[in-house]
């Protein structure tokens, strides 16, 4: 929106015309009077022009030295008749001769002349402009312009807005007229109809320095939905010392939920991760959120708190729910870690798990207690995992569950004998049939690896260099496929 000066002054001059108009009104609406015009204006008062707006008169009333008729006459009436006797203004001695002479009004000023001054004065600015928009910006303080933009909002003339953030950026503002500008910038993070301006201001404050964030903490409560959602984001990026204020966690708390926007779960997510001793209590009051992907989220993160024994009996259970996850290897893979880390404390939970109806809960629950050694679930975990060492429509399934077994020790050689002797050896169990081998044989022997790999080829399960045995259960890759066996 570009600024033009002559428009403005051309409004103002069409203000006051009205304005003279009313007055000239409602001095026409007052009683009428027969007042001395006063002395006869000599030439040089007719050349100044000072007559139009202003015009010095005696007002005596001779209203008292008329005859009777006259000031009984109706208004208007007898007005214009030649006067028979001249009058003589006992003020300042000028004679009237002619009815015509009397002044009707009282008052030296003409409101119909000066609105009409006034009017050609804005008509002959808005078509020369004394001063360029531009230059007349550059002149004003920059109190000034933090008041016009301020009472103007979203329609604030393009030069005054630049000029001010120009100012901001050349560290012209005292610490008083930041605080001020800084909510400026705040209010541009709304929905308006300015193309850019809220990315401008993102910009602006991240880069500004440090200032009073006030403004920005009040904004979460904005009935402004964009404004809300921007601010948010600017508050988490804020260099601060010490934790955050609860309101902004709460905010980004909100942000975990199935919106219109694909970024915000992200840096909500980290930024609660990073504070999430602070924010334990507020998540452990969301998890009974209606919005699925929040509750999602606050589980996924209060995995990394320090909770209570009844919610981490919670977490527990979306964990295993999460093994069977087709979302990506990411959640699976973090539910999988998470039991593991639990493992001694969730024993019966996957107990339960190894009796589920999906392929990849049953295994991830049995490769859990493999590969912490969980004892006393060996002999629910290995006959499902030794399934799983045959090729199948699982992909990664037989990595996950030769390193399972591994994890087991010495002590699961026995059931790996019998599982040995009661597997067919044919086509479609020859990987199973050497996987078994090969896992007895590292148990109980001290053969090198090449040379055990050289006489079973498919026990080898992986083209990595390293051994599937000696896997860490983080470099562990989820399987996923058709997980109908």
């Amino acid at each position: 929106m570009d600024l033009v000066l002559p428009t403005a002054i051309g409004g103002l001059g069409v203000a006051c015309l009205l304005i003279a108009i009313l007055a000239g009104v409602w001095r026409w609406r007052r009683q009428s009077r027969r007042c001395c015009p006063g002395p006869r204006r000599s030439w040089r008062a007719w050349l100044t022009g000072r007559w139009i707006v202003y015009r010095e008169r005696c007002d005596y009333d001779l209203s008292a030295h008329l005859p009777v008729s006259w000031a009984a006459a109706p208004r208007g009436g007898v007005s214009r008749r030649p006067l028979i006797e001249p009058i003589t203004c006992p003020e300042c001695g000028r004679v009237v001769r002619r009815s015509s002479d009397f002044v009707r009004r009282a008052g030296p000023w003409r409101p119909g002349g000066a609105g009409l001054l006034l009017l050609a004065i804005a008509t002959y600015t808005h078509l020369r402009p004394p001063v360029d928009a531009a230059s007349l910006v550059a002149m004003a303080s920059t109190d000034v312009l933090l008041n016009g933009e301020l009472t103007l909002g979203a329609t604030t003339p393009m030069e005054i807005r630049d000029e001010l953030r120009r100012r901001a950026m050349d560290h012209r503002l005292t610490e008083e007229e930041v605080v001020r500008f800084v909510e400026l910038l705040v209010r541009d993070l709304r929905d308006d109809h300015l193309v850019g301006n809220a990315k401008d201001a993102m910009a602006k404050l991240a880069i500004f320095g440090t200032f009073d964030a006030d403004p920005l903490y009040r904004a979460l409560a904005s009935e402004d939905r964009q404004q809300r959602r921007l601010v948010r984001e600017i508050l988490r990026e804020l260099p601060r010392t010490g934790e955050p204020p609860l309101e902004l966690l709460r905010a980004s708390i909100e942000d975990l939920k199935d919106d219109d926007c694909s970024w915000n779960l992200r840096t909500s997510w980290a930024f609660l991760r990073e504070h999430i001793e602070r924010s334990t209590p507020l998540l452990i009051e969301a998890l009974d959120s209606s919005d699925d992907q929040e509750r999602r989220a606050v589980e996924g993160l209060l995995r990394s708190a320090d909770v209570p024994i009844e919610i981490r009996h919670r977490l527990y259970r979306s964990s295993v729910a999460d093994l069977a996850s087709d979302r990506g290897a990411s959640k699976a893979w973090s539910a999988f870690r998470y039991l593991r880390e639990h493992s001694a404390e969730c024993e019966a939970i996957l107990s339960e798990a190894m009796n589920a109806s999906n392929g990849r809960t049953r295994l991830l629950a049995a490769a859990t207690a493999g590969c912490t050694k969980r004892s006393a679930l060996m002999g629910q975990a290995v006959p499902i995992l030794v399934r799983h060492l045959g090729d199948n429509r699982i992909h990664g399934d037989a990595v996950v569950a030769a390193r399972s077994l591994w994890g087991f020790g010495p002590e699961v050689v026995p059931m790996l004998t019998a599982e040995l002797r009661a597997a067919p050896q044919d086509a479609g169990n020859e990987q199973r049939f050497q996987s078994l081998k090969y896992l007895i044989a590292r148990l109980t022997t001290d053969r090198p690896i090449g040379s055990l790999q050289r006489e079973l080829p498919l026990a080898r399960l992986t083209l990595a260099d390293k051994d599937a045995l000696v896997l860490d259960p983080d470099e562990l890759s989820m399987p996923w496929g058709d997980d109908n066996e």
